[in-house]
């Protein structure tokens, strides 16, 4: 039996009710288990540490899907807790603006200087961050392992990002696609509740023609 590798942020989340689509997915092929690699609030680049993490596990049979976070998060170092935090307590990616969180570490400059210059060079930090992505995906797609996902946004340069991999497309991106179909309420985690199902049907049909 292989294994479904799921990487993600929120969006690969759900709450006490529904079932994800991805794990609906692995239940519906029948001889893959589920793993969840999710994380509410990480950053694309926590995202590929994540993967790092369990790549030398991955073997032929496995398959691989990542609910991509947003472009604009990042990730820095926290002096004061000694480790590697996600920009998202600090700027709000959906409004795009900056928040302040319960810990006060808006305040500190630093992290305001590298969040700034990520979002002044934000193509820049993703080409760089995803050809990391793509030289793993490379590696995998050699020894046939499926990879899909979805970036949660798009713009004009998300579609040269990755050679590798196949991309779950919809006719905007996913953030709006879920809008215009009602199932964005953030009932469950940011889903409308009852719609993993609905959403399943679409992947996988999006699966079937790559």
């Amino acid at each position: 039996m292989g294994t479904l590798y799921h990487f993600g942020d929120s969006y690969g989340a759900v709450g006490e009710q529904d079932i994800h689509f991805v794990t609906l997915i692995s239940g519906r092929m029948g001889n893959i288990k589920y793993s969840n690699q999710v994380t509410g609030g990480l950053s694309n680049e926590q995202i590929l540490t994540k993967l790092l993490s369990c790549v030398m596990n991955i073997q032929k049979g496995d398959m691989l899907f990542f609910n991509f976070s947003f472009f604009t998060r990042g990730c820095y170092y926290d002096r004061e807790m000694n480790r590697i935090m996600s920009t998202n307590s600090i700027y709000n990616d959906s409004s795009l603006v900056y928040v302040k969180d319960k810990s006060n570490r808006a305040e500190h400059d630093y992290v305001i200087d590298i969040i700034n210059h990520q979002l002044d060079h934000n193509e820049d930090y993703n080409r760089r961050l995803f050809h990391q992505f793509d030289a793993i995906f490379k590696q995998l797609h050699l020894m046939n392992i499926p990879i899909y996902y979805i970036f949660i946004v798009e713009n004009e340069w998300s579609d040269t990002l990755l050679n590798y991999g196949n991309k779950i497309s919809f006719p905007t991106d996913f953030n709006t696609w879920l809008d215009d179909n009602d199932y964005h309420r953030q009932e469950e985690c940011h889903y409308t509740r009852g719609v993993q199902e609905h959403i399943c049907d679409y992947v996988m049909g999006q699966m079937s023609e790559t």
